[in-house]
């Protein structure tokens, strides 16, 4: 039997989060999104303060934050933009080495599942030198846990096939 390889096109979509990641990585964004869901529902008022989106919680803790606004979203966010890319939405969604990770200089959606508005003053989008973002935390100490680092093996997908 013989195996076909596609030829890399740039008419061709993106991979979907099904074709990228396994099962249980699927599973795992997808429990997070109906999660999401739930939070903005019963949580998300907790985590508001006045002026929000418009206004920053706070003072940046960090001379590299600068405040997101999504006015069509409705929601703002601390970002850390490491990137040669200018801050702006990108049109289609390219995963990263995670679903939880994405070729974005912008957020793409609100941080969920936070507990408390204080939270909105340590949470960033943070953005590699290469464009890929994520959600991050700015620790006491002003260094930047980052849940899912890149992999040392990763592969960009997104560069194999043209999309960027």
């Amino acid at each position: 039997m013989a195996k076909i390889y596609q030829f890399p096109s740039r008419n061709r979509r993106p991979g979907s989060i099904r074709d990228l990641f396994s099962d249980q990585e699927y599973r795992h964004y997808m429990h997070y999104l109906e999660l999401g869901e739930k939070w903005r529902q019963v949580e998300m008022g907790k985590t508001l303060y006045e002026g929000y989106p418009f206004k920053a919680p706070c003072e940046p803790l960090r001379d590299d934050m600068i405040w997101y606004m999504n006015e069509r979203k409705n929601f703002g966010v601390w970002v850390i933009n490491e990137s040669p890319y200018d801050l702006s939405e990108f049109g289609v969604i390219l995963f990263g080495w995670s679903p939880f990770v994405r070729f974005s200089s912008a957020p793409p959606h609100e941080p969920i599942h936070i507990t408390s508005a204080e939270l909105r003053e340590r949470i960033v989008w943070y953005v590699d030198r290469e464009g890929y973002g994520q959600y991050a935390v700015v620790k006491n100490n002003q260094e930047l846990w980052i849940p899912i680092p890149r992999p040392s093996d990763w592969l960009d997908h997104n560069k194999m096939h043209g999309y960027i």
